[in-house]
């Protein structure tokens, strides 16, 4: 083999480990640390969003690699640029917010929609990087896999969150919030 073959190899083999990471990261993981915090605990959110921000690191350092010697021109390469600043803000948010909670309620919504609008982000990026990958072939069936699993993603995630919201209001109609707050109090979650 050439070693032009071992390098055109080499990226297409980074360029599938790219995107398998990123949508792990964006389509799954990222969510998943979401309900967390609303189903289990702070603790296990924390844990789940240094795991997600782990591989969300490998794969952008992936992506760095196949655009290595290219510059920042795909709508696909400046979006995911974007997310992953983004992605470092929400952790200071995050941050911010769980440590300060009682305090800082704006901050807590805003990490929140911010979360949510940057997944959304990503996600439609993933779209843009599979188009990308794929570009130059008559194949659509990876794009069509992608937004089923990630569509029954976020059916599963907004389901899960509408529960959690019915949920709190009934027992807040229930028991007047003093059993919430004591709930929320002790998981040491603004969300409980």
């Amino acid at each position: 083999m050439s070693s032009g073959g071992a390098d055109a190899s080499l990226v297409t083999n980074s360029t599938i480990a790219h995107g398998a990471l990123m949508a792990t990261s964006f389509v799954f993981l990222f969510p998943i640390g979401a309900i967390f915090v609303r189903f289990w605990s702070l603790r296990a959110h924390y844990l789940m969003q240094v795991i997600n921000i782990s591989v969300l690191v490998a794969g952008f350092g992936l992506g760095v690699f196949i655009s290595k010697g290219a510059q920042l021109s795909s709508p696909h390469q400046i979006i995911g640029l974007v997310v992953f600043i983004c992605i470092w803000m929400q952790a200071l948010f995050g941050i911010t917010h769980h440590l300060h909670y009682k305090h800082l309620r704006l901050l807590g919504v805003s990490h929140r929609y911010f979360g949510r609008a940057v997944i959304l982000l990503a996600i439609a990026n993933g779209h843009l990087g599979i188009q990308l990958a794929l570009q130059g072939l008559d194949v659509a069936w990876p794009v069509a896999v992608y937004w089923a699993v990630a569509g029954v993603m976020l059916i599963l995630y907004a389901g899960l969150f509408i529960y959690a919201h019915v949920r709190d209001r009934k027992g807040k109609a229930l028991d007047g919030d003093n059993e919430n707050a004591r709930a929320r109090d002790k998981r040491g979650s603004p969300y409980a």
